[in-house]
């Protein structure tokens, strides 16, 4: 793409600039150059057989002895010269100067002025590295780019490419294709309708289809000040001089602890971005199901609030590195396995100091933290020393959370499965019905499920089912440490 003629010479204003104060310093060494130069001819036109006057003769005078001079020569009179140049040999300089300044800037002047005008008109398009056309807008320069190396790639790995129509081998610049075409494009060549870039409908009337759940009793008020430290940071949970801990007064009591039913419990996540779905969940589904706020929304403590006044118990997230960190990124602050531990304690008291009535907090991703003995050792510790809970996603099975959490004696729980991986109603059912098997295997079970419309919508009907079945719902904090170490 060219730079407009615009952009072109102002970028030349300081080139040219350089070149005439380059003019200037050349006319003043020529100057100082000439003189030297006609200082040097007049010595050398003199020759040995030239009369060179004796500051000691005067005209008319004799010379001294042992002067060899021709005696031809006594009575000649001798010249008078003048060692500075007459006026008109001063001028003639300064017009021969004059001359070759003008002569050699009119040069430069001219090879200048033919360069511009072919850089101008002839110059080729610029290179990824050069300006960007304003009138252009980035993100279009962009996908087109992502789309060439996308094109690329699908050739060398022997995919079909992603045209506008859907298919067929060509580059296409991009026009014509929706945000969903381009985005699944880049990002896997050949991606199956409905996939790449989703617009979840998070408007109040995607979940119209919800009826409200009978409003619970509502929590204890937070903060209880007994269990609070005050710090740089903010307010964080501590255990009281009495050994009151936050898990015991912000957790959801829980009375059926003689019961024989398999008892399952239901973590909502991602809560506290879409106040259409935060409302949804907290209105729509019963006080026993566990609400999880991101930590990293707005208004935590507002959504904290209004939950626990509904009879909600809640978890805050707390973001792990994954596997596949950072294409697979829970957010800013992620504890990472190369962090010093102690920087990594810094970080979850950060997400602890966003709100107050919190029983617990649940990793977010960690598929590679929560494989490391070390940080998920120190980790926990800290959690235990503050009397919090922590609830294990569940995003692999290689977690190492339910053994060091026995080990050293910390309050956990562990997600056995996720509801709704895909979100479409179907698989939806069919991994609660999963579920229902899982709870009646081992007695109690614990599930993770997404704000989605449909996974609400599949969870509060499938919850309706429950008392037919046998099977109790519960909060997640009734089940701390009761699931079997695997």
């Amino acid at each position: 793409m060219k730079l407009p003629i615009k952009f072109k010479l102002d970028a030349l204003k300081g080139p040219i600039s350089n070149i005439v104060g380059k003019l200037g310093a050349v006319k003043g060494l020529l100057g100082l150059f000439g003189k030297k130069k006609k200082k040097k001819i007049d010595e050398d036109e003199l020759d040995e057989d030239d009369f060179i006057p004796s500051p000691s003769r005067k005209n008319g005078d004799e010379p001294d002895e042992g002067d060899d001079s021709d005696d031809g020569l006594d009575d000649e009179e001798i010249p008078e010269f003048d060692e500075e140049l007459t006026e008109e040999e001063i001028e003639e300089e300064a017009q021969k100067k004059k001359r070759l300044i003008m002569f050699g800037g009119g040069g430069a002047g001219a090879a200048t002025i033919l360069g511009i005008i072919a850089w101008l008109v002839m110059a080729p398009a610029e290179d990824g590295g050069s300006m960007p056309d304003p009138r252009v807008p980035l993100v279009v320069e962009n996908l087109e780019n992502l789309e060439a190396e996308t094109f690329a790639l699908d050739q060398a790995l022997g995919r079909q490419p992603l045209t506008s129509s859907g298919a067929g081998a060509g580059q296409g610049t991009g026009q014509g294709k929706t945000l969903n075409e381009l985005a699944a494009g880049a990002t896997t060549g050949n991606a199956a309708p409905g996939a790449g870039v989703v617009v979840p409908a998070t408007t109040k009337d995607a979940f119209a289809a919800l009826s409200p759940a009978p409003r619970g009793t509502p929590l204890k008020p937070a903060p209880n000040y007994e269990m609070i430290e005050e710090t740089d940071m903010g307010m964080l949970p501590r255990i009281s001089e009495k050994g009151q801990t936050s898990f015991n007064e912000y957790s959801r009591p829980y009375e059926g602890k003689k019961s024989d039913k398999p008892r399952v419990a239901v973590i909502v996540s991602g809560l506290g971005h879409s106040r259409a779905a935060t409302d949804a969940a907290i209105n729509n589904l019963p006080p026993e199901i566990s609400l999880a706020i991101d930590s990293h929304a707005r208004g935590v403590s507002y959504w904290m609030e209004r939950a626990r006044e509904f009879g909600h118990e809640v978890l805050l997230t707390l973001p792990l590195e994954s596997e596949t960190f950072p294409f697979e990124d829970p957010g800013p602050g992620t504890l990472r396995v190369l962090s010093a531990p102690e920087e990594n304690v810094n970080q979850m008291e950060w997400v602890m100091s966003r709100a107050s009535g919190f029983f617990g907090l649940m990793g977010v991703a960690g598929s590679k933290f929560t494989t490391n003995d070390e940080q998920i050792s120190f980790m926990l510790k800290a959690i235990k020393d503050r009397g919090i809970m922590f609830v294990d996603g569940g995003y692999t099975p290689f977690s190492l959370v339910p053994r060091i959490a026995f080990k050293e004696k910390v309050t956990w729980a562990a997600v056995e499965i996720d509801l709704d991986r895909k979100l479409e109603g179907s698989a939806i059912d069919l991994k609660l019905a999963e579920f229902e098997k899982l709870a009646t295997s081992r007695s109690l079970a614990i599930g993770r499920i997404s704000n989605s419309p449909v996974s609400l919508a599949r969870l509060s009907a499938w919850i309706k089912t429950l008392s037919d079945k046998g099977i109790e719902l519960v909060p997640v904090s009734a089940l701390a440490n009761k699931q079997l170490i695997r």
